[in-house]
């Protein structure tokens, strides 16, 4: 279906950028000094948990000397992390609703992602690996449905190696997309038999991260001695002038902390972390919003109950980290992150196309800019205290170029749509 101009497209790409620069703005700050830390962590003293990032930017600092340089580095590298950031969820975003045929729920759902707390907690860990996992995750997806099985499943492999978080929250919607695809090359009459074949046809990715995951816990748990290379590491951090707050040490002690040492010594914290009613009041409403329409494009799929299951499973398994890490703000944002990446795969596989006269409901424009506005004005949870920038004035005049924008825009795509 033919649609409005490309500069309409261009404008409303610019409206993205704009809001999600304005969503950014209201907590971005440099890395903070246990970033920092993560940064100069590396392989010199043997393998440990999120030592690649490190290792990778140890040759720069043969050159340049980490001491009085190592801080301006971390924030360039970080910064530049940060606008690959930027480009990835924009153009997620922006595949989203050009294979939506720019309808106006998918322009909303977007901007639902790019106004939402995520983004503002991003911008605020900005320097944390958070920022790396949802690139490289989207990098796989990438590969992926370019068929570069072995190039997704080495990429989620590095991925793991850059933080492990990608296990719980990239890797299940990779795999979700597998499924996805799989579903679209035959016709399946049980779930089971869609699964054997999804494994049979895409074992590198089913495979090789998981081996990866597997012999770096393994190797954590039962090889390293964790008190030796934290001492090591504790005396290399504190090296570093810029790295302050007693920070050296947390992260020495977090990078050879064991998964089941985490587990024992926050599992207590489980229950209460997974039932306030701030987060799930700040959260739910995005994810529940990005679910609804996910389920509305496969509704009519043979195995759609099975898809959803598998939606949902990997939607809320990021909070299950709830039970090895306390930083409650950046685990309930997980689940939107991995709602996103389900939702752009279901829209470039298009296992089942609606038709193409059905009218666009009401309700789930309404749902998001209800959301829109409450994300816009209700703050974000940040930590340390830390208070969001712009009074509610002043960002109803940020937010508002485009919101202008999006009006012009979806009545003209809408317009094109039922011509």
């Amino acid at each position: 279906m033919k649609t409005s101009s490309s500069s309409s497209k261009y404008l409303l790409l610019t409206a993205l950028m704009w809001s999600f620069a304005v969503t950014a703005a209201k907590a971005f700050r440099w890395p903070n000094d246990w970033a920092e830390s993560h940064w100069m962590i590396n392989y010199q003293f043997g393998i440990v948990k999120r030592g690649l990032p490190g290792a990778l930017l140890a040759p720069l600092f043969r050159v340049v000397d980490p001491l009085v340089y190592g801080q301006s580095v971390i924030r360039i590298v970080a910064g530049v992390w940060f606008l690959a950031l930027v480009c990835t969820v924009l153009y997620i975003c922006f595949r989203i609703i050009r294979n939506d045929h720019f309808s106006i729920t998918s322009i909303l759902i977007s901007f639902v992602f790019i106004t939402s707390p995520v983004v503002v907690i991003f911008a605020h860990y900005n320097g944390y690996y958070d920022v790396l996992i949802v690139c490289i995750a989207a990098l796989a997806g990438l590969f992926l449905l370019h068929d570069r099985v072995l190039l997704s499943a080495v990429t989620l492999s590095v991925g793991i190696l850059v933080h492990e978080t990608i296990f719980m929250v990239g890797y299940p919607s990779i795999l979700f997309m597998v499924l996805l695809l799989q579903s679209k090359k035959a016709s399946f009459t049980r779930w089971q038999s869609l699964v054997a074949a999804a494994v049979k046809r895409y074992w590198p990715i089913f495979v090789i991260p998981l081996l990866v995951f597997g012999a770096l816990s393994v190797f954590q748990s039962l090889l390293l001695d964790s008190t030796e290379l934290r001492e090591k590491w504790v005396t290399e951090l504190a090296r570093y002038s810029f790295i302050e707050n007693g920070k050296h040490v947390g992260v020495a002690n977090a990078l050879t902390t064991s998964f089941y040492g985490y587990l024992k010594d926050q599992i207590k914290m489980f229950i209460p972390r997974l039932t306030d009613i701030s987060f799930v009041i700040r959260f739910g409403g995005s994810v529940l919003l990005v679910l609804v329409v996910a389920w509305r494009k496969i509704k009519r799929h043979p195995r759609r109950l099975f898809l959803m299951v598998c939606l949902l499973f990997i939607t809320i398994l990021p909070l299950t980290m709830h039970a090895v890490a306390w930083d409650m703000y950046r685990i309930w944002g997980y689940p939107l992150v991995a709602a996103l990446l389900a939702l752009w795969g279901i829209s470039e596989i298009e296992v089942c196309r609606e038709p193409a006269d059905q009218a666009e409901p009401l309700w789930p424009v309404i749902m998001a800019s209800m959301v829109i506005v409450g994300q816009i004005f209700l703050p974000a949870p940040i930590m340390s205290g830390a208070v969001e920038r712009f009074p509610n004035i002043e960002r109803v005049l940020l937010y508002l170029p485009a919101g202008v924008i999006v009006l012009v825009i979806a009545a003209r795509f809408s317009a094109a749509r039922n011509k």
